[in-house]
């Protein structure tokens, strides 16, 4: 019965050692395949981020296009604005002029300089959205993206701060149109409008900045990109070394188990007479 259990535990000894052996090998056959797969997702996830990040910039540079020709634009208005504060000095023939100006054509100008100004806080918002999402992602998150504004609130409000300007240059028209007597009074009005102007192109300019320290700020995240992608192939690369460590420490521990199984179904050689005599002498 004793003979019997103990064969009995050497083929179970075997057939463990033969388990973990198939295991083994089959885990060191598959783990360059896993790895490969895995640093293949990697690198095809960076990319598409590095993709992101390229069309963001682009984004970026649109809408500070959009601010920098917004800004011109204001730019000819305070000038118009200047030289018809000057014109009311000189001479009284230049009013009509004025009131041409001050009825269609600049009001049109400020309806431009807003559709541009729609324009780049579309493009803000989508900016602030994917930074805002961008700097919660692992081994980049030193670039944090929290602004006290949002982009598209400063550039909205630049936007907003343009809806009193044609009204109020509208008016003035119409009093120029009715009535030329007070000059120095017109020409109070034209400063005043010169001055909200600069106000505005001032702000303008703040944000052409905002999107340009955000352009530096994806350069950056971009340079971390690299760093990132070359850290996560390193830890792949180390978790494959242990893990086959690992498998080709199990296989020879397996080797160990067979040789006791095998020990344990080797016959069990009794003493001759002679040993017995011998042994009792």
């Amino acid at each position: 019965m004793k003979l019997l259990m103990k064969r009995a535990f050497g083929i179970l000894l075997i057939l463990t050692a033969l388990i973990g052996l198939a295991i083994s090998i089959t885990g060191l056959s598959l783990i360059g395949r896993f790895a490969g797969d895995v640093t293949t997702g990697i690198s095809a996830s960076f990319d598409i981020l590095e993709r992101t990040l390229s069309a963001t910039s682009g984004g970026l540079e649109a809408a500070l296009t959009s601010l920098e020709e917004a800004q011109a634009s204001l730019g000819s208005v305070q000038t118009s604005l200047d030289a018809l504060g000057t014109a009311l000095s000189d001479s009284q023939p230049a009013l009509e002029a004025m009131t041409q100006l001050l009825s269609e054509d600049l009001p049109q100008s400020i309806a431009s300089t807003q559709q541009a100004l729609d324009s780049a806080a579309a493009t803000a918002q989508t900016v602030d959205n994917f930074l805002t999402g961008l700097s919660q992602i692992p081994f980049i998150g030193s670039a944090v993206y929290q602004p006290e504004v949002p982009l598209q609130t400063a550039i909205l409000d630049v936007g907003s701060s343009l809806d009193a300007l044609p009204p109020a240059m509208e008016d003035a028209g119409a009093s120029i149109s009715k009535s030329m007597t007070s000059l120095d009074e017109m020409q109070g009005g034209m400063d005043n409008f010169s001055q909200q102007i600069g106000d505005i192109q001032s702000a303008t300019g703040e944000g052409s900045g905002a999107l340009k320290q955000y352009l530096l700020i994806i350069d950056d995240i971009q340079g971390q990109l690299d760093t990132a992608q070359q850290i996560a192939a390193n830890w792949v690369r180390v978790m494959r070394l242990g893990v086959t460590a690992l498998l080709i420490w199990m296989a020879l521990a397996q080797l160990g188990l067979f040789s006791q199984g095998l020990e344990r179904l080797q016959p069990v050689s009794r003493p001759s007479s002679a040993d017995i005599e011998e042994k009792a002498m």
